[in-house]
């Protein structure tokens, strides 16, 4: 049977505005971090506590799980999949995985931009 109370699902993708931070915790424990790019490893060392917004890359538009990251007006030189960020849920004010943020099905909070 079809539960009527059940109205929300987890955040399928991240929308273009967005806060964001890296979810270092993660990315530092990925088996071929030691092997990345020194700058891109002195980026995210740099950034640990960085808030960023969120804006889509133009050849990923219509599916936005990679995106570049902006920190005063700057876009940042590496793009970000949004497994490797925790976004800011608005409903408790907590950095989270994308996929632990609940919103609501049906379209009601959809933003238009």
């Amino acid at each position: 049977m079809w539960d009527a109370e059940s109205k929300s699902r987890s955040k399928e993708y991240l929308l273009e505005g967005e806060q964001v931070k890296l979810n270092v915790d993660k990315m530092w424990n990925y088996p071929d971090w030691d092997s990345r790019q020194e700058a891109y490893k002195q980026f995210v060392q740099d950034n640990v506590d960085t808030v960023f917004t969120v804006k889509y890359a133009d050849e990923y538009q219509d599916k936005p799980s990679i995106v570049e990251l902006v920190k005063d007006g700057m876009v940042s030189l590496w793009r970000f999949v949004d497994n490797d960020l925790l976004v800011f849920d608005k409903t408790d004010g907590v950095f989270k995985e994308l996929w632990l943020i609940e919103e609501e099905v049906g379209g009601q909070h959809e933003q238009h931009q």
